[in-house]
């Protein structure tokens, strides 16, 4: 009879203490929630903790935690705990919708539509759902690529019309190295060439990657030889690089130049200032460009407008080569403004561009030019 009492006894201190802890887990987690609207994450953070103490296989901890990092924009840590909690079973719509954003957040586009597919089977009539499924599918990583481009250019009488056409080929290597082929072809005033060329870009690290470029001509249309290296080095918001650059013209003139640049981030805005030191036979030589390029499209990450203003004549300008160890050429101005677009697996740029050279002693040239470029991706 004692021992029956004891244990009856037993029972009820343990749902005494349970519905105690259940009660102070629901205030803790109202509480929380409280102070993850006020955006005081320590707090929420706090809370969370004691909820995790009192009752480790209680999920509102990992609610609440995850939502504390979401608020902080901690991704990482919020993606571990929503996948915690998937492999404990919850599969909901919060959570799947939850890993979905996170995975475009960091542009795996890859995860984000496996789990869009998830909540479209689920609930097939939800016309967002339909929406991103469309965008997460146009921005999934390429295999290859196609392209083709045209830039149109005219000068001042006498010079005329000329213009450079080309084809390319790009090859995704991993996930995030390419190499690109090219074949160009152009006519300048009756002056015909092509140029072979090979591109690469190449990832070191996480933060850290390199733009590789080697190139031959024929003919006066292009430079014979063209090398280029760039180290681009991502810090938070900011970019920057720095690398070099040779160029040998078909009068076997040797070119070469030290490139440096800086970048940041302003919202969607990015705005881009590059410098040039150049040294040919007989003098050196300086360039500068300013580009503000903006994102206008967030489910579109590759789709901006730019402009771009130049002084001096820079040697990664495909457009004003023969001006390159023109001894004026620090006097020379250009701008230029740009769209580029995406399409499901189609991408287009249009750029538009006026340049003002100092040709010898007082006499002055205009150049207009017009470049579109199309690529299909796979």
């Amino acid at each position: 009879m004692d021992a029956e009492i004891i244990r009856l006894y037993s029972e009820f201190e343990h749902r005494k203490l349970t519905r105690d802890r259940d009660a102070c887990i629901d205030i803790w987690y109202k509480r929380g929630r409280n102070f993850v609207e006020k955006g005081d994450v320590f707090q929420a953070l706090a809370y969370s903790d004691s909820i995790q103490h009192a009752d480790p296989a209680d999920n509102r901890f990992l609610y609440l935690r995850s939502s504390a990092f979401m608020t902080n924009r901690e991704y990482g840590k919020a993606k571990t705990d929503f996948e915690t909690l998937w492999s404990r079973g919850d599969s909901s719509i919060f959570v799947t919708e939850q890993l979905a954003n996170i995975a475009a957040l960091n542009k795996d586009y890859s995860t984000a539509l496996g789990y869009m597919n998830q909540l479209v089977a689920k609930m097939p009539e939800n016309v967002q759902y339909q929406h991103l499924t469309k965008v997460y599918r146009e921005n999934m990583p390429y295999k290859f690529y196609i392209g083709a481009n045209h830039m149109q250019s005219s000068q001042d009488r006498p010079n005329g019309h000329f213009f450079i056409s080309g084809l390319e080929y790009g090859q995704k290597l991993g996930e995030k190295n390419t190499l690109i082929g090219q074949f160009n072809y152009g006519n300048r005033r009756g002056e015909k060439g092509s140029q072979v060329g090979l591109d690469a870009w190449l990832n070191y690290s996480k933060n850290i990657y390199a733009y590789h470029q080697i190139a031959w001509a024929d003919g006066s249309v292009f430079p014979t030889w063209r090398a280029s290296y760039s180290l681009y080095r991502e810090a938070g918001l900011w970019l920057f690089d720095f690398g070099g650059r040779y160029v040998r013209a078909n009068d076997n003139t040797n070119n070469y130049g030290l490139v440096a640049s800086a970048g940041r981030y302003f919202g969607p805005t990015f705005v881009y200032l590059r410098g040039f030191l150049l040294r040919d036979e007989q003098r050196w030589n300086q360039a500068y460009s300013l580009a503000i390029r903006h994102y206008y499209n967030s489910e579109k990450p590759d789709s901006y407008v730019t402009l771009i203003g130049n002084v001096g004549t820079s040697p990664d300008d495909p457009s004003r080569y023969q001006f390159l160890n023109n001894r004026f050429n620090f006097l020379s101005r250009s701008i230029n403004a740009g769209w580029q677009h995406r399409i499901d697996a189609w991408g287009f740029t249009l750029m538009g561009g006026w340049s003002y050279y100092k040709v010898a002693e007082n006499r002055f040239m205009n150049q207009y030019d017009l470049n579109l470029s199309l690529r299909r991706y796979f």
